[in-house]
């Protein structure tokens, strides 16, 4: 998947300028600050922005689990249902160990239930998975838990948008965005630096060892 010289406008703000992006099948996760146009970048691969400038190469059904969502008055499988996740949404379900909420009414779940539902059926919908943020939210078991699913997901094109450093590290590709431009872009040891994380975020990034993994703090 390619992203050429891609440029989008909100409310007539340039947002994202002239981004070149590289996306490849496994893990691909976009780090980047508050406002930096991940949410726009996402929108604008699923369809649901049209860009000023530019083009994205995308083979494959794409799918989307936003950030936000509403709590709809309907069953869980409704839901999954309500779009092209009817051939596959069980296979994820029990993936993610969520059978069970199969006939609970979707707007009586948790966050963080809601969350992982909608995940599998964007996995379950789509060859180009997009993610905005789909580990906030979670307790430190689910995040783990989708963590090790994403990983094993060898054969779909999964893009991350997050602040998750640590997932990061275990991507096949990662790009930093800011300002709406990629600063950055790569396999984690050559992205995930000091210096480039620095200059992500603005603040002082620090990198340590322990028991031979690395961990980042400011």
């Amino acid at each position: 998947m390619l992203i050429k010289a891609l440029s989008v406008k909100l409310n007539g703000k340039l947002i994202l300028k002239e981004v070149r992006l590289e996306l490849v099948k496994g893990l691909n996760v976009i780090l980047g600050p508050n406002g930096s146009g991940k949410t726009t970048l996402l929108r604008s691969i699923i369809g649901m922005l049209k860009p000023e400038e530019g083009e994205i190469q995308v083979e494959g059904e794409r799918s989307y689990a936003p950030a936000e969502f509403f709590g709809a008055d309907m069953s869980v499988l409704d839901v999954l249902l309500s779009g092209g996740a009817k051939k596959h949404y069980q296979e994820y379900l029990e993936i993610l160990g969520l059978s069970e909420f199969l006939n609970r009414n979707f707007s009586t779940l948790s966050t963080g239930e809601k969350r992982l539902i909608l995940i599998a059926k964007a996995l379950a919908e789509g060859d180009v998975v997009l993610m905005d943020e789909p580990t906030s939210g979670l307790d430190l078991k689910n995040q783990a838990k989708l963590k090790r699913v994403l990983l094993g997901l060898k054969s779909k094109t999964i893009v991350v948008c997050t602040h998750d450093i640590n997932l990061a590290l275990l991507a096949d590709r990662v790009a930093l965005l800011k300002n709406g431009r990629i600063i950055a872009q790569g396999e984690p040891k050559e992205v995930l630096t000091e210096a480039l994380l620095s200059e992500l975020y603005d603040v002082q990034v620090k990198k340590v060892w322990l028991d031979g993994h690395s961990f980042f703090f400011v």
